[in-house]
């Protein structure tokens, strides 16, 4: 297990996961009951391997707008706000299936739910023309000297009377990507949720359903905060 350490073979494990999804997931699923204590540190190190590669993607986006590479506050920000996520989204479907009265443990179902976040590096690749545009509108405001919390119609009125341009138009063929892979990574988990638990696929579909629509609304008032607080505080 001290192999996963090595950043090359972290990686390898990244992609073996991407490529073989199921297998990957089935392979942990199988040690949870054995060596659980093992599985979390596998997943610990497939977390901060994913993070690792969603950060040098956005260096040099960071850097352009005044975040150098070794700024840990910001990168490390970034880290924790993926981990609330995995693990608020992993929750919130475990205790809605239970309550479709389905099949579901939490340890089995956070390795499953893993399959999102390494499905991250893609995604972010993607949405690296909005990241852009978000950054772009944050320093803009910060050059105003306007405060997000006292001057939020101003702030408001910027993002408003932003004109359409080039990065614009690559946004609108980099979402299609995004939510093709996101597509993808959600069949997986729903799939994998059927099978390994024998679920019915029906109400399983309706349970993610409604969990992913609970999920966006806790994460919207738990990551938005601090996305903005994040961005604001870092970025020139």
């Amino acid at each position: 297990m001290s192999d996963l350490l090595r950043p090359q073979i972290a990686a390898v494990h990244w992609l073996s996961w991407i490529l073989r999804p199921q297998n990957t997931v089935y392979s942990l699923l199988q040690k949870v009951t054995n060596a659980e204590r093992q599985v979390y540190h596998q997943l610990l190190v497939t977390w901060a391997t994913v993070a690792a590669i969603d950060i040098v993607l956005s260096f040099p986006l960071g850097n352009l707008f005044g975040v150098p590479w070794n700024n840990a506050g910001f990168y490390a920000s970034y880290f924790f706000c993926l981990m609330i996520t995995l693990a608020v989204a992993a929750t919130t479907a475990h205790f809605m299936l239970l309550a479709f009265r389905l099949k579901s443990n939490i340890t089995e179902t956070l390795i499953i739910y893993t399959t999102f976040i390494v499905y991250s590096p893609p995604i972010s690749l993607f949405n690296l023309p909005a990241t852009y545009r978000t950054y772009n509108l944050v320093s803009q405001i910060k050059h105003q000297h306007l405060d997000l919390w006292h001057d939020l119609k101003l702030a408001l009125d910027i993002i408003k009377k932003q004109p359409y341009g080039l990065i614009d138009y690559l946004d609108g063929f980099a979402q299609h990507g995004a939510l093709f892979v996101g597509l993808i990574a959600t069949s997986l988990v729903a799939e994998m949720l059927i099978s390994w638990y024998g679920n019915p696929r029906f109400a399983v579909y309706t349970a993610l359903a409604l969990s992913y629509v609970v999920a966006a609304l806790v994460l919207i008032f738990l990551i938005g905060p601090i996305e903005i607080v994040r961005l604001y505080s870092y970025l020139e």
